[in-house]
């Protein structure tokens, strides 16, 4: 009965919202040419073969996380040679990072919308042995599905931020049946599998703790050949300190105005600095270029320095693309770490630190509570 109404209720606010939707994926390039797989009807996965007797479904729903599934992936590969992964995600810059990060899996696809319907659909498709969901994503048709089937569910590197666990408590009665079928719940700290086993009973011995992945995954740095690679694309000198690098990491709307601000007060005592902004979501680099532009500052972004082969000159660029993150820590004099001035939860400051670089960020950190206590 729980399913049924949330299906309904579901099912209800996408009709209230069509004309919204419509207009959005039509317009979006996000979201452009990924309904049809979204609604249940993208390509099937190759057909099991007997060397592959294993198939692993993994869930990642963005960059972050899917950065974070890598090392994951790569493990499982090792230790289960006969398995094959097959990876999911929700967003197209998600799936542009699964597709060039995550080589093992057999096969790419977008997350479908929670309905029921749609998700027996995808479900009897793929056939899976084992689903894995990173972080804390929950699909209740989703795990109604698979727990029907039979089909166990690991949660891994699960986090349960205090205002998540606040809402959720909320509706503890709905929660608890909902995360009924998860075999097993793989936290990051102690704090978040306390949280968790608050939610589906203190006695529940599906809960564990086993630390941060991304801890694992900061550990994988560049080549030097990448690190060369993206100077050589940009057109940096060779000996970056002379001119130094400031990097602002994953910004959100809101961030950049205030960084825009600092950069010029450091550029009147650091007239060489040099800026680069990454945001978030990588389609919005025409619009921080124009707000960089209003600012007073000559402007490039990434795309152009490589399609018209223009190395950086300018006082700032603009990164519209994704997997050059890592590199760029290594480059850089000073980083940023954003999401962390507005009320996002932060981004992983993990990295940069791997780096061998101290990241600066601002006061909203909630989402990476326990490793800015460590860092700290």
């Amino acid at each position: 009965m729980l399913i049924l109404l949330y299906n309904l209720l579901l099912l209800l606010v996408i009709l209230l919202v069509t004309p919204l939707l419509v207009w959005k994926y039509a317009t979006t390039p996000k979201y452009s040419g990924t309904v049809l797989e979204r609604l249940g009807f993208g390509s099937s996965p190759p057909a099991r073969s007997p060397e592959k007797p294993l198939r692993i479904w993994i869930h990642a729903v963005s960059v972050g996380e899917t950065i974070t599934a890598g090392r994951l992936v790569d493990a499982l590969v090792q230790r289960y040679p006969e398995a094959e992964i097959l990876f999911s995600t929700v967003t197209k810059t998600g799936r542009a990072v699964a597709r060039s990060n995550i080589s093992p899996a057999n096969h790419h696809f977008y997350l479908p919308a929670d309905l029921t319907p749609i998700v027996n659909r995808v479900v009897s498709r793929i056939d899976p042995d084992l689903v894995i969901i990173m972080e804390t994503e929950l699909w209740p048709a989703l795990f109604h599905t698979l727990g029907k089937r039979r089909i166990p569910i690991v949660l891994v590197n699960g986090r349960l931020s205090e205002n998540s666990f606040r809402s959720y408590h909320r509706f503890r009665w709905a929660m608890k049946p909902i995360l009924q079928p998860v075999a097993r719940f793989i936290m990051q700290s102690e704090a978040d599998a306390q949280r968790m086993l608050s939610l589906i009973g203190t006695d529940d011995n599906r809960v564990v703790s086993s630390g941060n992945l991304k801890y694992e995954q900061a550990t994988h740095q560049p080549s030097e050949q990448e690190i060369t690679a993206l100077r050589n694309r940009l057109g940096l000198e060779k000996r970056v300190q002379e001119s130094p690098l400031w990097t602002v990491a994953s910004t959100h709307p809101g961030e950049e105005e205030a960084i825009l601000e600092a950069f010029a007060l450091c550029r009147s005592s650091i007239p060489d600095l040099r800026l680069i902004l990454t945001p978030r979501h990588p389609e919005r680099g025409s619009d921080v270029e124009t707000l960089c532009r209003r600012a007073g500052f000559d402007t490039q972004r990434y795309s152009d320095c490589l399609n018209r082969k223009q190395p950086w000159r300018s006082s700032i660029v603009i990164i519209d693309a994704v997997g050059v993150l890592r590199s760029l820590y290594a480059l850089s004099t000073l980083v940023t770490v954003g999401g962390s001035l507005v009320p996002k939860g932060g981004q992983n400051i993990l990295e940069p630190a791997a780096a061998g670089k101290v990241a600066v960020f601002g006061p909203h950190m909630a989402n990476f509570r326990h490793a800015t206590q460590t860092l700290l």
